[in-house]
């Protein structure tokens, strides 16, 4: 494959396989996708493969996996990107034992470190989730597969209608055709602390569905050990408001709460707390702008209570506005008959 020679299969997908090459020149190991050749004269596809490739290029970050390489051989695309030693968090979420709250906030503060870094580069990767998020051997998380992410210098892809991503994963403003912005990925984000944090997906069904039937969903259950717990449970439930105008503007700042050491801690053994409860400290009640560790002249953080907004107000579901029709209509007849 051009100046790779291939020595295993790593994986396989949809669009092609990744395989383990080494470069023939360099003696450099690196884990090889190759588009299948059926597809490269998709025009889609061969778009999508240079925009992946692109978006690749522009970054240089710990968190994000690195491109060295991409081109196009044996009538075949490939990317090649560095060899990593580890697994997909998937596969540790749903093999390996739970997550201790250490390993949770590590892995939480990688995941926000790398997804920040793709929104200070304009870029919104728009399918995060465990398959995409990669755990080496030494507990560092690389995010991956930028194939359906977005750079604000490029143009859309996919036709007006057409959705892509993963079903469970799309944020609720998917139904109502909005743009996906850096927020988009930041309700994935919550999505992933949350399964990271309890085990548990935050909704039983997918979140977008809510919106498409007007339902009202469940809050999400989250895990609390006790002192220190409330600061994790009010970012993840700040990253999971139906409202993007409620959620963290981007992944920087899931970063920096996350930091602010009132925030840290969870356990996925503790008794579960509902998100909805009133919740302590700087995150509840911000909306964009730096967060500081400490309130501004060392005074206490104010307390406020976070209702989370997960479906349209009661006013406009269909089932009220019909009812109120009918009682706007029986008023009406009544008033004629009285007069």
């Amino acid at each position: 494959m051009g100046p790779y020679e291939i020595e295993g299969i790593l994986g396989t997908g949809g669009m092609g396989t990744v395989y383990v090459a080494r470069h023939n020149q360099l003696d450099r190991k690196v884990a090889l996708k190759v588009i299948r050749s059926l597809l490269v004269d998709d025009r889609e596809v061969r778009l999508r493969f240079l925009r992946e490739a692109r978006l690749m290029a522009q970054l240089s970050h710990p968190n994000v996996v690195k491109l060295y390489d991409f081109g196009e051989a044996e009538e075949s695309l490939y990317l090649a990107m560095e060899l990593l030693d580890g697994g997909v968090l998937a596969v540790r979420l749903r093999s390996g034992p739970a997550l201790s709250a250490e390993e949770v906030r590590r892995f939480a503060l990688g995941l926000a470190r790398g997804v920040g870094a793709l929104h200070r580069a304009g870029i919104v990767h728009r399918d995060l989730k465990p398959e995409n998020v990669f755990v080496t051997r030494e507990g560092e998380i690389k995010v991956l597969d930028l194939g359906l992410a977005r750079s604000n210098r490029t143009t859309a892809l996919t036709q007006d209608g057409v959705v892509s991503g993963t079903p469970y994963y799309l944020a609720p403003e998917i139904a109502d055709g909005a743009p996906r912005d850096p927020r988009y990925d930041v309700f994935q984000l919550g999505l992933v602390l949350h399964l990271m944090a309890t085990g548990k997906q935050a909704f039983p069904i997918p979140p977008h569905r809510y919106q498409l039937t007007y339902e009202t969903p469940p809050p999400p259950v989250i895990a609390t050990p006790g002192s220190g717990s409330a600061g994790f449970r009010a970012v993840v439930v700040r990253c999971l408001q139906f409202d993007p105008a409620r959620r963290f503007a981007d992944g920087t700042e899931v970063e920096q709460a996350l930091l602010d050491p009132r925030w840290a801690g969870c356990d996925r053994a503790a008794g579960p707390e509902r998100a909805s409860v009133p919740i302590t400290g700087p995150v509840a009640g911000r909306t964009s702008g730096p967060l500081v560790a400490g309130a501004p002249g060392g005074s206490a953080a104010p307390t406020v209570r976070l209702v989370p907004t997960y479906a349209a107000p009661l006013t406009d579901r269909p089932g009220v506005r019909a009812a109120a029709a009918v009682t706007l209509a029986l008023g009406i007849a009544l008033l004629a008959l009285l007069w």
